[in-house]
């Protein structure tokens, strides 16, 4: 389950646009800390990632899709951390 760190001014709120796996665990006024869960072969609605850092806590395959049908696909490793930019419309 990674973890997600994003500005919490941001306009779009993956809590609210897909419940079922984002999770509010902490925000302030600097920070907005989202749990994220998906089980195997799972997907979600059509979204954008603006931005933020992500912590892998397990590890499996991930694939995302593009607006313009692009395959993204990649497997973090259990225990690292990157940053991100990432929009579902490019």
């Amino acid at each position: 389950m990674p973890v997600s760190s994003i500005p919490s001014a941001l306009a779009q709120d993956p809590t609210k646009i897909e419940p079922k796996h984002y999770q509010l665990a902490f925000e302030n006024e600097y920070v907005q800390v989202v749990n994220i869960h998906y089980g195997p072969h799972e997907k979600s609605a059509l979204h954008n990632h603006p931005g933020g850092v992500f912590v892998v806590l397990t590890s499996g395959p991930l694939s995302s899709l593009t607006k313009k049908g692009k395959a993204k696909r990649y497997t973090p490793s259990p225990a690292s951390a990157d940053g991100f930019r990432h929009s579902s419309t490019e």
